[in-house]
């Protein structure tokens, strides 16, 4: 196994272990956490050795990438339980030096993740540029592709701010390079119904933060 993957994992782990005990009081063992890292790299060194040997697929490092000025940029992310269907959304705003402006999480209660991810990208300023990891999304807003009936109103709602701006352009990025939005998201259904915003990251988001402004990159197969 390559010690990269094995070092990674051991840090994935980690962080997930950390965020496990400050947000649910839950704390694993030694054992336990050890055992997790073990199982980790070797499901991730399993799947990266398949595809690297899969001639079809191109492997690719993804980052996140500040906008240009005068542009703010909006990643926005969609997140819902399996079980409970609770659904949640958030995003972060940041200007073209990637400094946090302000985020946001929005407990939704019920609703699909479709909804979820739509539900982020309603925010104003003069010139925005939205990301998202939903290409469904995307595509909806843009007008390429059908919407469900259900979030007809989320759309129409978003098309008409859409206007307001003096420049609008929505992309899709994938899951790697949203991590911080996703972060957002995840915490949304913890917090009371409705949206709460952030004038200053909350605790675990600095790491997102950090990271995207060094241009951390991951391996996407």
């Amino acid at each position: 196994m390559s010690h990269d993957v094995l070092f990674l994992s051991t840090i994935w782990q980690l962080w997930k272990c950390r965020n496990l005990l400050i947000f649910k009081g839950e704390e694993l063992s030694a054992a336990v956490l050890c055992s997790l890292i073990k199982n980790y790299a070797l499901d991730t060194f399993k799947a990266m050795a398949c595809k690297i040997f899969n001639k079809d697929r191109a492997l690719r490092w993804i980052s996140w990438q500040p906008p240009y000025s005068p542009f703010c940029k909006l990643n926005t992310n969609g997140s819902r339980e399996q079980v409970s269907g609770l659904a949640s959304a958030g995003g972060v705003l940041r200007d073209s030096t990637g400094a946090f402006i302000k985020g946001f999480s929005v407990n939704i209660r019920q609703a699909s993740i479709f909804r979820a991810e739509l539900w982020g990208c309603r925010v104003k300023v003069s010139h925005l540029v939205v990301e998202m990891d939903s290409l469904a999304a995307v595509q909806v807003i843009e007008g390429t592709k059908d919407n469900d009936s259900l979030a007809a109103i989320l759309v129409a709602d978003i098309r008409r701010l859409s206007n307001e701006f003096i420049s609008f352009v929505i992309q899709h990025t994938p899951q790697e390079g949203n991590f911080a939005a996703d972060f957002l998201a995840g915490i949304g259904r913890s917090l009371q119904v409705g949206t709460t915003i952030f004038y200053f990251p909350p605790p675990g988001l600095n790491a997102f933060l950090e990271g995207d402004l060094l241009g951390v990159s991951y391996l996407r197969c």
